[in-house]
């Protein structure tokens, strides 16, 4: 009689093994990517108040001159007199609004507890726009946000240093 074949032989073991290996060696770059991302998208998470403090205030002064802001640790708190206030968190170290043109910065923290796969490209930029340009006095409308990293292909505004490989979707193109 035949003896019916039971298990696996060893070369086809060998063959799942080094399939499963391949398939661990691209996945694993490709997730650390996706981790230091979703940390990324924190600050611009983060930056939604800042932006709504330049809508505002653009809006009903046409300026950003009483725009008063700080950046403060939970401990310490911010000023009453303040506008904007920005307390440091585990992955972003600071975000400030520019007074001229009302562009909102956002920093990350690189140490060893914050997104230290940034080394010194941490920053990102969120650059208000009327009609494509840049704020300035006397512009009047709808006011757009572009993300500015170091992908980004946008051509208004500050870039920021954030590779491409860790920026979110919205900050790599030029819209």
């Amino acid at each position: 009689m035949k003896r019916i074949q039971q298990g696996f032989t060893l070369i086809e073991l060998m063959i799942v093994v080094a399939i499963i290996g391949i398939l661990a060696a691209i996945a694993l770059p490709a997730y650390q990517d996706y981790t230091v991302r979703s940390k990324v998208t924190e600050g611009l998470t983060l930056a939604e108040a800042a932006k709504s403090v330049v809508s505002e205030t653009w809006q009903n002064n046409g300026s950003l001159a009483t725009v008063t802001q700080e950046v403060t640790s939970a401990s310490t708190g911010c000023a009453a007199s303040v506008v904007y206030c920005f307390t440091v968190t585990k992955y972003v170290s600071a975000i400030s609004i520019a007074a001229t043109n009302g562009e909102v910065l956002v920093t990350y923290n690189v140490t060893a507890s914050g997104i230290n796969q940034l080394g010194t490209n941490n920053t990102v930029y969120l650059i208000p726009t009327i009609g494509n340009a840049a704020l300035a006095a006397g512009s009047q409308g709808n006011i757009d946000w572009h993300c500015k990293g170091a992908a980004s292909t946008y051509a208004v505004g500050s870039t920021g240093l954030l590779p491409g490989r860790y920026s979110p979707t919205q900050c790599r193109s030029a819209v």
